[in-house]
């Protein structure tokens, strides 16, 4: 009988078709399962001829069901998959079963040299993870191109051999991206994928990249920098979210409706204390999500597959450095199996979802018909399909919903890692499924809010009786207790519920029959506006707590996570006190060496010092940008103002152009009279400053120079759109920091504009004083980027850019096939060579040492730990239900003055004998024909321009720029032909200024109020030097991670590194007085905890026999656990 079912994973209905077997069969098959020896090949060849029988497409068709795949193969590309919806490349999966069908592809797999036999089909589905894991093929790319790097200093690669792997990745990143990456049946997973189509277009030098690297440790390595870009993703997400939120609840302060306890109405609130109550649940979300990104940001690379990296010369943590990871993973068994970053991605997903259910739980009871308070925008409602009045909710209902799903993710995970032994198991395959679905879910969701709120209905819905408690305390204000006036105040309620009226309809003369106190201003009580403002503290509902909540959550939106721990308020007012005081006294010593400012004379096609009339000059974009992917329209509403800066100011009167708002898009242009032409014989120089008054975590400094050529300008209409000539200056972004440098440049063929980007920017410098940028760009198409007037970069800009300006005369020929009889590898095993007899693969590594031996005064009958004879059974211990009272175990006292307690063992040593496995030499292949490249032909797109530097006309400046932080300057903008011209107005200006900003900078240092506690004689000593060593510390982090010339700072930073120095030399000192005192002494006992809790002093003990051996204590039963020190190199 034929019949017909479904298989549901996630969210993928799989179809059969089979006949259902024999009784007998079944019999024969259950057998096997109950004697474990039935496995997949037994099944397969077990079942009856038309299992699984493939239907045809038609078949296939399921009521209600658009999803189900056509036939196997799509099972083999799907099995495992939950998904798959949402991977832009699942269109192109390839057809596994069909080649497995036709040929023994096994051998092509990386580890098929073990195999002989073919791979059924049902296990190379159940295995394979590409159809998910290739998400991760950027982060593939970068850590195998940063792992070839790495090999040069082990000898694995030649510097020639890397730079064909790093290039061939680019290709193989090229082909992913543009979508036509051709995936192949022995292609596994993301790393035998990449790994595969490298070999195809380098040859067999891609063989050694996976020398010292499993993909245990690669997966990882994999799994961390996709998360590490996702945290900054979801960070995004959810800090715009809050951004939203917060600039709601201040443009809507005036909105009041009922606040609701247990779903009942209970007293007058402002709708933005409602908005702001769930953006101080996502502000947390974001806190814990930021905490997570050190633990993620772990290397794992180098670790091998459990015990590390055999090749010397491999440098970790450059690799670390190279890929952005902060550390490096202390234990390889650790770094390729830990997932705990992956299961707390997890909770905090779980726990996000909480939060957003919470908040499309309230949206839909608002929205409802009984309630009217909030309208969903019809982008993100649903109808009914037979009554036509309704609008549905779905997305807030699914918001919902989809924490349910989160919650799943998480706990099965967690199950999955439960009963997994030590380093990988392929268990931790099924971490990615969860992981993917879980944040793009968690993505999803914080994009889909928008809802419009209806005033009228909610202030509409506001009673008297809601201020049943503002009655109450109008009579605390009279003098009467609030116990005394909650009564009164509920028997006013009964009172008007008795006459069918409300609370404010109660006359006077009724409220005095209640009590006395009551006058004439109890009408005030009745006002819903009189009671929110009457809630005036901190988190209250009054307009200024509301905009006090609203400042402070979007001041902590920049602050890092860790500077977010409360003080003591009256430790607060002393601190802020003394800073005061500090700073005042610093102000007044450095204001007197600030020399005025004065505008310099030099000369160039554009300079701007922002000069009075700046603003005749200058004008504010109007337009608004649309933020790719969601479509969100975002106004350029960042404030600019042409001011002194206030921090570490330099000259007098010397104003700046500075970026006032945080986490907004700003825009601002100044339009050319006369468009700067390029003719390609004269120098170019861009040239301007930079000041990050309050560091710059995520966001861009950056200037463009408009493109003249490519249509009018406008400055209203400046935005991201317009188009631009050259693009220079820092931006970074967390641990991505670099310096631009973008020119747009004309195809001649086509005439379209086409960018191009430095292969590998220099790295932006981040500091609070000013920096200089400057850009010159020579004739002979050289380019030199400076930062300070230090050169940081030199390059030229026919040979580093992407795409390169000139594409390649010739190109592969795509119809060009390698000869199936190609032989390509250069060396194989001498087929001659036989081990040698003597050869002994099963000696081991390590031996015991024979010449060791057990000193004479050893005592192996004795235990390293005996029961504590003190120790006294607790009267309140009951024996059945407590157990057997077994006493504390404490060390043996016989062992104190011997060598050592317990069984002895020799210790271990090299093994001479020791060969390890044996195998043949590799000689010259006899057959090998060279590296295999299909030919060259014409490319027809080819073109030649030798002079790149006649850039597109400039006709305008303009900063165009999204920061999280506010107080970004920009001054000294220079644009000229002259890079003598450059230098001199550089003197003139930025090389007055910096000296006087660094002096200011370092006087507030040494004027930290921290810092003047921390020497206060009212202190003890343990505690002055304790105060003085997390200030400095504190001082040198702050100069360190703020500024990218970290020898500069630590030349500036004698005095701390001086103290450390001190510091170190008086522990050492201790240390080494220590050590003489305990010199010959045995291993520090811990003393049992006595019922008196007397201490039990350690004895001293006498030089012991030299000896190597290993203590293997006794077994004994404890019953509470002795915290011990571990040492780790």
């Amino acid at each position: 009988m034929d019949q017909r079912y479904t298989d549901r994973r996630g969210d993928l209905f799989i179809a059969w078709s089979i006949e259902f077997p024999t009784d007998d069969w079944i019999r024969s098959v259950d057998a096997d399962v109950r004697t474990s020896t039935t496995n997949l090949e037994t099944l397969s060849s077990a079942l009856p001829p038309k299992r699984p029988a493939v239907p045809s497409s038609e078949e296939t068709i399921v009521e209600d069901v658009s999803t189900l795949p056509g036939n196997m193969n799509d099972y083999g590309k799907n099995l495992g998959t939950q998904h798959q919806r949402r991977d832009e490349f699942d269109a192109d999966e390839p057809d596994f079963t069909s080649s497995m069908a036709s040929e023994d592809f096994t051998k092509k797999k990386l580890w098929g040299g073990r195999f002989t036999g073919e791979t059924d089909p049902i296990m190379h589905a159940f295995n394979e993870s590409l159809s998910y894991d290739k998400r991760m093929w950027a982060q593939d790319i970068r850590g195998s191109q940063a792992y070839a790097k790495a090999l040069i200093g082990c000898g694995i690669l030649t510097e020639d051999e890397a730079r064909q792997i790093v290039e061939g990745l680019d290709q193989v990143g090229k082909e992913w991206e543009n979508g036509t990456f051709n995936a192949a049946p022995e292609d596994e997973d993301i790393h035998t994928a990449n790994e595969r189509r490298l070999k195809e277009l380098i040859g067999p030098v891609a063989g050694k990249l996976h020398t010292g690297r499993s993909r245990n440790d690669q997966v990882a390595t994999d799994m961390r920098l996709w998360m590490l870009d996702e945290v900054d993703t979801l960070a995004k997400l959810l800090k715009d979210l809050i951004c939203v939120m917060a600039k709601r609840a201040e443009k809507e302060v005036d909105v009041l409706m009922p606040g609701y306890t247990h779903l009942q109405r209970a007293q007058p609130i402002r709708w933005s204390q409602l908005l702001l109550s769930h953006a101080t649940y996502f502000l947390y979300d974001l806190e814990r999500l930021q905490s997570l990104r050190p633990r993620v940001s772990m290397l794992p690379l180098g670790a091998g597959p459990l015990a590390g990296n055999p090749f010397a010369g491999l440098d970790r943590k450059k690799l670390a450095e190279d890929l952005g990871f902060d550390t490096v993973g202390l234990n390889s068994m650790h770094s390729v199996s830990d997932r705990d970053f992956i299961v707390e991605m997890l909770m905090w997903t779980s726990l996000f979802s909480v939060h957003i259910s919470k908040l499309a739980e309230d949206l839909i009871i608002y929205s409802s018909f009984e309630f009217g308070f909030v309208q969903l925008s019809d982008a993100y409602s649903t109808g009914s399909s037979i009554m036509p009045q309704k609008k549905n909710p779905d997305s807030l209902e699914l918001l919902r919903g989809k924490s349910g799903r989160l919650f799943g993710h998480m706990s099965g995970f967690m199950m999955s890692l439960k009963g997994i032994p030590s380093t990988y198991n392929k268990d931790l395959q099924e971490d990615k499924e969860p992981l993917f679905d879980s944040v793009e879910t968690t993505k999803a969701c914080l994009q889909i809010l928008t809802v419009q709120i209806n005033a009228e209905k909610m202030r509409g819905a506001l009673t008297s009786d809601m201020l049943a408690t503002d009655l109450a305390d109008y009579l605390v204000r009279k003098g009467i207790p609030f116990r005394e006036t909650h009564h009164i105040s509920g028997s006013a309620v009964k009172m008007a519920e008795d006459r069918g009226c409300e609370l404010s309809d109660l006359t006077l003369e009724d409220l005095l029959t209640l009590n006395p106190a009551f006058d004439a201003d109890v009408q005030r009580v009745w006002d819903p506006e009189e009671s929110v403002e009457r809630r005036n503290a901190i988190g209250g509902t009054s307009r200024r707590a509301v905009h006090e909540q609203v400042e402070h959550l979007l001041a902590r939106l920049t602050a890092p996570y860790l500077a977010h721990t409360m003080k003591p308020f009256a430790g607060a007012v002393t601190t802020s006190t003394l800073a005061l005081l500090a700073l005042q006294s610093a102000s007044a010593d450095v204001e007197a060496d600030r020399p005025k400012f004065v505008p310099s004379t030099v000369e160039g096609l554009f300079v701007e010092q922002f000069t009075p009339g700046w603003d005749a000059r200058w004008a504010l974009s109007k337009t608004s940008k649309i933020q790719s992917g969601n479509q969100e329209e975002f106004k350029y509403d960042g404030i600019w103002a042409v001011e002194e800066p206030t921090v570490f100011p330099g000259l007098k009167g010397d104003d700046s152009l500075i970026m006032k708002s945080k986490a907004k898009q700003h825009a601002i242009s100044t339009l050319f009279d006369k468009p700067i032409t390029f003719d390609g014989t004269k120098p170019f120089v861009v040239q301007y400053e930079v000041k990050m008054q309050n560091g710059l975590s995520c966001g861009g400094a950056y200037v463009k120079l408009l493109n003249a050529d490519a249509g009018k300008l406008d400055s209203e209409e400046f935005g991201d759109k317009t188009p631009y000539s050259i693009m220079f200056g820092p931006d970074r972004c967390g641990p991505d920091s670099k310096i631009h440098f973008i020119f747009h440049h004309k195809n001649p063929k086509t005439g379209e504009y086409e960018e191009k980007q430095l292969k590998v920017p220099p790295q932006a410098k981040i500091a609070k004083v000013s920096t200089l940028y400057t850009l010159i760009v020579n004739p002979d198409q050289t380019f030199e980027i400076l930062v300070n007037n230090d050169s940081v970069m030199k390059g030229s800009l026919l040979e580093d850019f992407l795409p390169p300006v000139n594409p390649p005369k010739e190109i592969d020929d795509p119809n060009d096939k390698k000869p199936s009889n190609w032989v390509d590898e250069a060396e194989i095993p001498d087929p001659k060579a036989k081990k040698p007899k003597d050869w002994d693969e099963d000696a081991p590594m390590m031996i015991a040492d024979p010449s060791a031996k057990m000193p004479s005064d050893w005592l192996k009958d004795e235990p390293l730990m005996v029961p504590d004879p003190e120790a006294v059974k607790p009267e309140e211990w009951d024996d059945e239900e407590d157990g057997e009272f077994v006493p504390t175990l404490v060390p043996n006292p016989k062992c104190r003055d011997v060598s050592g307690c317990g069984e002895w063992v020799p210790n271990q040593i090299p093994n001479p004998n020791y060969k390890g496995k044996w195998s043949p030499p590799m000689i010259k292949n006899p057959a090998y024909k060279g590296e295999w490249a299909p030919r060259k032909i014409p490319n027809k797109n080819w073109f030649e321009d030798k002079q790149p530097n006649k850039f597109a006309s400039v006709g305008g400046v303009g900063f165009e720029l999204w920061t999280m932080d506010d107080g970004i300057a920009f001054d000294n903008i220079f644009i000229s032909n002259d890079p003598e011209a450059a230098l001199k107005f550089a003197r003139e200006t930025f090389e007055l200024k910096l000296p006087v900003e660094q002096k200011r900078e370092q006087s507030e240092i040494e004027n930290d109020p921290e810092f003047v506690q921390g020497r206060s004689r009212d202190q003890p000593v343990w505690e002055r030097i304790v105060s003085q060593i997390r200030h400095r510390t504190n001082v040198l982090v702050t100069r360190l991670s703020t500024e990218n010339d970290k020898l500069h700072v630590l030349m500036q930073s004698k005095e701390i590194l001086f103290f450390y120095g001190a510091v170190v030399a008086v522990l050492l000192g201790l240390v080494g007085l220590a050590g003489s005192l305990l010199s010959g002494g045995s291993s520090t006992t811990i003393p049992a905890a006595k019922k008196e809790d007397a201490p039990v002093p350690p004895s001293k003990s006498d030089k012991k026999e030299d000896a190597s051996s290993t203590a293997v204590p006794a077994k004994s039963t404890v019953t509470k656990r002795v915290p011990v020190q571990e040492s780790m190199e």
